[in-house]
């Protein structure tokens, strides 16, 4: 169900859909965590970090919504600061988003991410062109969890 998430309009230009083979690989992965987010009606969100077990640098991952606009990348981007700052004690999460993503790139600075810089030609979309990568992060000394989220 999730890998047909990547096929949506609101997600397919910005990501690259990974084989079963490369979501069984992170499943398998020490140092990578993989979550779904679910309502009542089932799975409405994924998303990933990796390097939760290492060098306490943390990469945010993919984040995909089911359906956009209805809060749950919000939640997803804030359980994913909570777990890596308070539950991994991270020092330092990170994103990458393309730089023509701009909901996802809202979505992160709201929720207190910093942009850092650009990548220019940084990812290899699904057409054969490369897009500008958009580098976000955030410390642990900035973080601040949002009320409620527990």
């Amino acid at each position: 169900m999730i890998l047909s998430w990547f096929d949506l309009p609101h997600a397919a230009p910005f990501l690259r859909k990974p084989s079963g083979q490369q979501v069984q690989n992170a499943l398998d992965h020490p140092h990578k965590a993989l979550f779904v987010v679910e309502d009542q009606d089932g799975p409405v969100a994924h998303f990933s970090l990796l390097d939760v077990n290492g060098s306490r640098i943390v990469n945010l991952g993919i984040v995909l919504v089911a359906q956009p606009r209805r809060g749950y990348g919000r939640t997803s981007v804030e359980w994913a600061q909570q777990f890596a700052f308070e539950d991994s004690d991270a020092h330092r999460l990170w994103v990458e988003v393309t730089a023509d993503n701009f909901a996802a790139r809202a979505l992160y600075e709201s929720c207190g991410f910093i942009h850092e810089g650009t990548w220019r030609d940084g990812f290899p979309a699904n057409d054969g062109t490369f897009k500008d990568l958009a580098a976000y992060g955030m410390l642990a000394r900035e973080f601040r969890p949002p009320p409620g989220l527990y």
